[in-house]
Formats: structure tokens, sequence, C-alpha cells
């Protein structure tokens, strides 16, 4: 029913968000440290994440996160010694548990998988 549908999307809302914190993987054994955080302030998601390359800490600029009940759709760009890139990460939550994979558009584009917890 229409009324369920503000409730049904608080417990949503409260489910995902939080400080999230693990690894991606990429190809040829290339991986990091990831850190997500999500938040909703009026209505609307917010969305931060880092990452490591090369042991080096690279900031992100969010460009949009959509979530839709346990899915999140974010996508950030970067850059890495000048070089600009974009990272789309597609994820669902189970229990503290976010996880699922990523596509990196930039010179050299390349995909994997991504694993983060919640904690903190």
């Amino acid at each position: 029913s229409p009324s369920a549908t503000p409730k049904t999307e608080s417990a949503a809302a409260s489910s995902m968000a939080g400080r999230y914190v693990g690894t991606w993987k990429g190809p040829e054994n290339s991986g990091g440290d990831l850190k997500i955080a999500l938040k909703r302030e009026a209505g609307q998601w917010t969305a931060e994440a880092s990452f490591t390359f090369e042991n080096t800490e690279v900031p992100t600029k969010t460009k949009s996160v959509q979530i839709d009940g346990t899915k999140v759709l974010l996508v950030f760009t970067w850059a890495i010694d000048g070089s600009p890139g974009e990272s789309q990460l597609t994820g669902e939550l189970a229990g503290d548990k976010l996880s699922g994979t990523y596509k990196t558009i930039n010179e050299s584009p390349s995909s994997g998988t991504w694993t983060v917890t919640r904690g903190g």
C-alpha cells in the first residue's frame, strides 16, 4: 500500500548508513584498501570514499550515489599522478558486509571486486 512506502524507505535508509572499511581487488594482483561512508540527510544520500593504490591513499569526489533497498551504485572520480579516472561500484549489503564489483574508466580501463564491512 502507498502508506507503507515511507516506513520501508526509512528502514532501508538506516540499514545502509554507516562507515565501511575493506579492500578492493583488481587485475594482475592489484588491490588496496577501500573506505566508504554512506549518509542520509534530508532525504538525500551522500557518500564519501577513498582507496589506496600502491600504498598511497587516493581521495575521491563522489559523482553520484543511488541506493535501492540493499543495493548501491556509487560513482566517483579521482586522479593518480595527475591522470584522472572514474570508478563505478555496484554492490549489495548482506548483514554488515557490502560487496560487489567495480569498473574503472580511464586510460587503461579495468574491473574487479570489492568488499567492505561496516564498523565504527
